[in-house]
């Protein structure tokens, strides 16, 4: 029986294959090392079930990016179309407006920047005026680009739902097919998926808004096309908003003009 394995072990080392312990050889005798975890008997191709990722093998359901990176971005191919990077960028002469990155077009915009540097942290002051009283000053900073779902989960807190941002994203992938950790909230969907979770108005105004017991999600200007999501929550005597920024985790402040109100949605109440 010993005889039998050993020659059986010389065949797999001569002709290339699979050893009885396992091990994959090449024609030379070599052990076939995937280090992107493929199977060494298909040209460390990945098994079915996986795609390549950054040079490994994923199981599908674990992959952000269903069709890989592009080859010239780090955004994700969500569409097969394979393109990103500088066919996202006008001033590139492979520009393409209608490819897809990351999930969006690339002329589409996408909420969820967190590198806005305008505000100031809240001072109280005497007579501020807050939609709700008694509100949390504080909430959990975002991850990557969920600005909206953590604000989302913000305004849950106060309607009593609780509900985790992590339930608004997964309605999101749902509904929309994009990962928004990653690729933030398309500028066309804001008012709709906001609407699924929230009772909300015609904007009326910032302050008459605010008196009237509402929030307001809104963008502040973050520089370079950056659209980062906060909500206003109350403002000070002189005019100044007061504002909740999951960039920060806390109450910010600052004056009207540092608002570009791109988009306003007004949040009466929770669904």
């Amino acid at each position: 029986m010993r005889k039998n394995i050993f020659i059986i072990l010389i065949f797999g080392l001569f002709l290339g294959g699979t050893s009885a312990f396992g091990q994959s050889y090449n024609e030379l005798g070599e052990v076939i090392v995937c280090s992107g975890g493929g199977d060494p008997d298909n040209d460390c191709e990945c098994y079915s079930g996986q795609t390549l990722v950054d040079g490994s093998c994923v199981d599908e359901e674990e992959n952000p990016c269903p069709y890989g990176e592009t080859d010239d971005c780090s955004e994700c191919d969500t569409d097969g179309s394979g393109c990103g990077g500088d066919e996202c960028d006008e001033s590139s002469p492979n520009y393409l407006g209608d490819c897809d990155c990351f999930g969006i077009g690339c002329d589409d915009i996408s909420i969820g920047g967190g590198n806005q540097q305008t505000g100031a942290p809240y001072a109280s002051q005497t007579n501020d005026k807050f939609a709700k009283t008694n509100i949390p000053t504080t909430m959990p900073v975002q991850t990557f680009s969920t600005c909206v779902t953590s604000v989302f989960e913000y305004l849950s807190k106060i309607c009593g739902d609780n509900i985790p941002r992590q339930d608004f994203e997964q309605h999101y992938y749902d509904s929309y097919s994009v990962n928004l950790m990653f690729a933030g909230v398309n500028y066309g969907n804001m008012n709709n998926f906001a609407n699924q979770f929230f009772e909300t108005s015609n904007f009326i105004g910032i302050t008459q808004a605010i008196d009237a017991g509402y929030f307001l999600m809104t963008n502040v200007d973050g520089g370079n096309g950056d659209y980062h999501n906060v909500t206003i929550v109350g403002y000070h005597s002189n005019g100044d908003y007061i504002y909740m920024d999951p960039m920060f985790g806390n109450f910010r402040e600052g004056p009207p003009s540092i608002f570009p109100k791109n988009y306003v949605v007004t949040i009466k109440d929770c669904k």
